[in-house]
């Protein structure tokens, strides 16, 4: 399987409810920064539901976990990131982050999702989850748990 040429099969454009243009794709190492500041967005209830709990902020953007997250090995484990166009004098944002990661000794893959509270209820969770659930096609997994 040419690795490139799949994960660029993954990099699609998608307009949010209100209309706003992201474009949904592989996460890559480069992605630290931006992970960093899209943790920084969260609500303590998006928190709460995304990691059964609360979690500061410290742990959430702890350089390792961070850094493993942007740097997967793809055929086993698949993050997505939605990003929005910055203005011309911000950065690209990220506004969710979707990950899918195999089971180890089972055709089940584990999923989580978390997408920044300005823009949650616009549809960019389900439409996250849709390409995830492309992914799993694609690895022939037999069930998603999360």
């Amino acid at each position: 399987m040419n690795i490139q040429r799949h994960l660029s099969d993954y990099v699609k454009g998608w307009r949010l409810q209100s209309g706003t243009p992201v474009i949904i794709r592989p996460i890559h190492p480069q992605d630290q920064k931006r992970l960093v500041a899209f943790h920084q967005t969260l609500s303590e209830r998006s928190v709460y539901l995304r990691y059964a709990g609360t979690l500061p902020l410290s742990q959430r953007i702890k350089r390792a976990p961070i850094s493993r997250l942007c740097s997967i090995e793809y055929g086993r484990e698949m993050a997505l990131v939605a990003e929005k166009d910055g203005t011309e004098l911000l950065a690209t944002e990220i506004i969710a982050v979707g990950a899918l990661n195999l089971l180890p000794g089972t055709r089940d893959g584990e999923y989580s999702m978390l997408v920044t509270d300005r823009y949650q209820h616009q549809g960019l969770g389900t439409e996250m989850s849709r390409r995830l659930i492309d992914v799993a096609l694609d690895w022939n997994l037999e069930r998603i748990v999360a």
